[in-house]
């Protein structure tokens, strides 16, 4: 939608990779518990929205299987100046991370499964 006050907008979208650690990737399924996960992200974007002066924030993460390049988590960020604007984005991604119930399990092509907190990265 049109916002006359943004000066700079940043879209961030996540997807799965077609691999881990040289290890196939097939797709990854999200589990949550989704009331308490749908009031923190609310209450996490509002917090940022003040904090960074933000005049439009908004934050999707899908539940359910997601394939390989499809969306699985959409932040949107509009400011100002462009500076609020990324860090308000990353400040967003962070902190859904970081404090939702949300789960991530990774399904491998010999059709095995890892959670992702159980998977070392380099």
């Amino acid at each position: 939608r049109a916002c006359p006050q943004a000066g700079a907008w940043n879209i961030f979208a996540g997807t799965p990779r077609d691999e881990i650690l040289s290890r196939p990737v097939s797709y990854v399924e999200y589990e949550a518990f989704e009331p308490l996960a749908e009031r923190l992200i609310a209450e996490i974007v509002e917090d940022v929205k003040g904090k960074f002066r933000l005049v439009h924030a908004s934050c999707i993460h899908r539940i359910g299987r997601v394939a390989v390049g499809e969306v699985a988590f959409l932040i949107v960020t509009a400011s100002r100046h462009r500076d609020a604007a990324f860090l308000g984005n990353n400040h967003i991604l962070e902190s859904v991370k970081q404090q939702t119930p949300i789960w991530k399990k990774y399904y491998w092509e010999d059709g095995s499964y890892s959670l992702a907190d159980k998977v070392s990265f380099p």
